[in-house]
């Protein structure tokens, strides 16, 4: 999971403008004593977001969309990091405006 993070935060700072990005956890808890609480991360970038032909298709290997501009890339760590969470019985979902994108990871 350290990588799947990792990578998440690397690429919300590469496409925002001051090379920052802002994430927040959440634990929900679970109504099953024997289960472990929810964990939900937000990896919030404040770039020009991702336009709608691509969002379709970002966690496709070696899949590079319309802003590969901003930064060099193979287009294999979206669909990395999709793997590793799918793997751990997560979930990754992506919202995207002009404003910037928004990761979130439930685990």
């Amino acid at each position: 999971m350290k990588i799947a993070f990792l990578n998440l935060m690397d690429n919300a700072c590469k496409f925002s403008p001051q090379h920052t990005c802002q994430v927040k956890i959440a634990s929900i808890p679970s109504n099953d004593k024997n289960s472990k609480p929810q964990l939900i991360l937000h990896f919030i970038d404040q770039g020009p977001g991702i336009p709608v032909d691509d969002l379709d298709y970002i966690f496709d290997p070696f899949y590079r969309g319309k802003n590969k501009h901003f930064s060099q890339g193979t287009g294999i760590g979206l669909s990395l990091t999709k793997k590793i969470i799918e793997l751990h019985k997560g979930s990754i979902t992506v919202h995207s405006t002009p404003a910037g994108s928004t990761f979130t990871v439930e685990v």
